[in-house]
């Protein structure tokens, strides 16, 4: 009877409610542990069994648990175990480091200029995930992508900066966080900044969140607990004689997964949104670390900062806590804001421009997405159309020729823009990231598969798929030329992608 009941209160939480994903596994948070300890009650106290027999039922159950220990959580917030006795992958880490030579420290301050096909920043040139320099094969059958080069990674949710043939990453190893710069061409390091700062909460797990930034043969990182540094892009050397805490100039206090918004960089200033009572968003002198301006009060979430040009005028977009604020780089002047937020307040997806006055924004936890049409600097948005058709809880979505095309709790979806009109939902990928190819969209699975999906409103087309990564992957995929690098908290990699 304990089974029946607590097997159906899951099912009309899972199936008859109408929550998101992430809410039907908070259900199980609760129902599974309920359910559990009415059967040790009954086991305990009602079983008639004898005692000897309850006491090593418990005893049973005790001891398996105790080969278990939690390793992470997937996207939808389930938990992960694995064995006691296989290595973490912080041990893994740990080995790997231990085992290889230091970088070279022969490296010469050089000037470095990104040309077209790098990729000097979180999610693109653009940060919009558009990759224009290559046209890719839409057979993997005959030519499949190769392998060039793997090796384990320190933990952390950064994606990459490339320029030339350096990558630029930020990882936990130990008790310090990395920023590293590896070689694409044979995967070996070149340098590695270490600064003694470790975070690490049990959901979002070990390491930092946001993407290093390449601007001017400098390199500009946010860390975990909101440490701006900016380095030598060359040798990995501090620029500044002091990192930021660009907590401590704006009063702020760290989210609950840290900072995770990628610094941008625009005409010398060096954009974050810490979320402080002193400033929702600062920008800080790319030449000295100063502080330029903070602007606003708005709580930080996890999505960067970009500017794009609303209406002929470039504008600063902020999705922070509480909806989305338009400012003026220059100085920091609020020019609007739209509210949008949901329960935990976690804007993670960055939002798009659509065309010249109208903007795409989306999140998870039951909140879904909204074309906005923006006729003014000091006028507040409208909504063309809202809907909760898709959730884009902390991955990115794709715009193109008309539709956008993001993962829905961990379902890809085709939506047209003009109307909010779903065109398909297919392709069970977790919560992955996107990379759009022309008109391929290239998938970064939340298992480690790499997917290619046909980005066509008609129907759903999977093109082909491989195993890249062997873990649970949340970082975003960088492609350049052909080759495509991908990492997650534990291992990193190069493929070449066949082309046209």
């Amino acid at each position: 009877m304990i089974l029946v009941l607590g097997g159906g209160a899951m099912l009309v939480a899972w199936f008859a409610l109408g929550l998101d994903r992430t809410y039907q596994v908070f259900s199980l948070w609760v129902l599974v542990p309920a359910t559990v300890f009415a059967l040790l009650l009954w086991w305990l106290f009602a079983s008639r069994l004898s005692w000897r027999t309850r006491g090593l039922g418990v005893l049973v159950v005790v001891a398996g648990l105790g080969t278990l220990r939690l390793e992470d959580y997937e996207g939808d917030m389930l938990p992960v175990v694995r064995f006691r006795w296989q290595p973490t992958r912080e041990e893994k880490t740990r080995e790997y480091f231990a085992s290889v030579p230091e970088p070279a420290t022969t490296a010469e301050t050089q000037s470095l200029e990104a040309v077209d096909g790098d990729w000097p920043q979180f999610r693109g040139p653009r940060r919009d995930g558009k990759v224009t320099s290559v046209r890719l094969s839409r057979d993997w059958k005959s030519q499949p992508p190769r392998e060039l080069w793997r090796h384990p990674v320190g933990q952390g949710w950064s994606s990459f900066a490339v320029v030339g043939d350096l990558a630029f990453t930020q990882e936990q190893r130990g008790r310090v966080e990395v920023v590293s710069c590896w070689n694409i061409t044979t995967g070996e390091p070149v340098w590695a900044h270490e600064d003694a700062d470790r975070f690490s909460e049990a959901m979002g797990g070990l390491g930092p969140r946001a993407t290093p930034t390449f601007y001017k043969s400098r390199i500009y990182s946010l860390g975990a607990t909101g440490r701006l540094n900016c380095l030598d892009a060359a040798t990995g050397k501090p620029v500044w004689s002091k990192s930021q805490d660009v907590l401590e100039a704006t009063s702020g206090v760290n989210l609950s997964w840290a900072m995770s918004g990628s610094p941008l960089v625009v005409d010398g200033r060096v954009i974050v949104i810490p979320g402080g009572a002193k400033g929702g968003v600062a920008a800080f002198d790319a030449e000295t670390g100063e502080l330029s301006w903070a602007s606003g009060n708005h709580p930080a979430s996890y999505a960067s900062p970009r500017v794009i040009e609303i209406n002929g005028q470039p504008r600063l977009l902020c999705f922070d806590g509480d909806g989305l604020t338009a400012y003026q780089f220059e100085d920091g002047t609020e020019l609007w804001h739209q509210p949008w937020t949901n329960g935990p307040k976690v804007n993670a997806a960055l939002p798009i421009l659509v065309d010249t006055d109208r903007v795409f924004v989306s999140s998870g936890y039951g909140q879904g997405c909204a074309l906005l049409k923006i006729d003014g600097d000091s006028q507040q948005p409208s909504i063309a159309w809202q809907n909760r058709l898709l959730k884009c809880k902390f991955n990115d979505p794709v715009v193109h020729d008309g539709f956008v095309y993001g993962l829905d709790e961990g379902i890809l979806v085709c939506l047209e823009l003009e109307t909010g009109k779903r065109r398909w939902k297919r392709g069970r990928y977790g919560y992955g990231q996107l990379l759009l190819v022309g008109d391929l969209i290239v998938v970064q699975a939340e298992k480690g598969q790499v997917v290619l999906v046909e980005a066509t409103p008609e129907k759903f087309r999977e093109l082909g798929k491989f195993k890249a990564l062997s873990s649970k992957t949340w970082n975003h995929p960088v492609l350049v030329g052909n080759r495509l690098l991908v990492r997650n908290a534990g291992e990193m990699a190069c493929y070449e992608l066949p082309v046209e």
